[in-house]
């Protein structure tokens, strides 16, 4: 009787792994048709975005000022970030962020996540390889009004290669 249930049990061990890979398999095919069958103009609008507070919390969160004090819509404006001012600070997210003017902290104000980085603040390179990185603000990229953050060079090379790729590879292990 012993045996036998050993013997069962090792059983549904290796239907499930079966089972398992059989799912990895189908997941990497979905990831890979949504990957090619998406224009990037349109990949926020097909790709839902899993919510930050879901699984991984924002790199911010618990800092005391955002993003090293760089003014984080300034990101949007130009090929440079601004550092930001004290005196034009907000709290938001449990954190104070900067900005270079008051212009740029009530544009932030009226929609926050429009600003912020996207995937929390995790470089999107690092997260497809399931590696929780915190990017950098000096290597960032802004695709179709979003910010994302890299964690060195290489990676934002690699990220504005293939952006779509990566966004959608990064949604699935944030």
């Amino acid at each position: 009787m012993k045996k036998r249930i050993q013997s069962y049990s090792i059983f549904l061990s290796l239907v499930a792994g079966a089972a398992l890979s059989s799912a990895g398999h189908a997941q990497e095919a979905q990831i890979k048709s949504q990957i090619n069958a998406t224009p990037i103009s349109e990949s926020h609008q097909t790709i839902t975005p899993i919510s930050q507070s879901q699984i991984r919390t924002a790199s911010w969160q618990g800092q005391k000022v955002a993003l090293r004090g760089r003014d984080v819509v300034s990101f949007h404006q130009s090929d440079t970030s601004l550092k930001g001012k004290k005196e034009y600070s907000a709290k938001w997210d449990s954190t104070t962020w900067r900005f270079a003017s008051a212009q740029n902290r009530d544009l932030f104000l009226k929609n926050p996540e429009r600003y912020t980085p996207e995937f929390g603040g995790y470089c999107p390179v690092a997260l497809a390889d399931n590696d929780a990185k915190v990017g950098l603000t000096r290597h960032y990229t802004v695709i179709d009004e979003k910010l994302y953050l890299n964690f060195n060079r290489q990676a934002r090379k690699n990220f504005r290669e293939t952006p779509k790729e990566y966004i959608v590879r990064a949604q699935l292990n944030f």
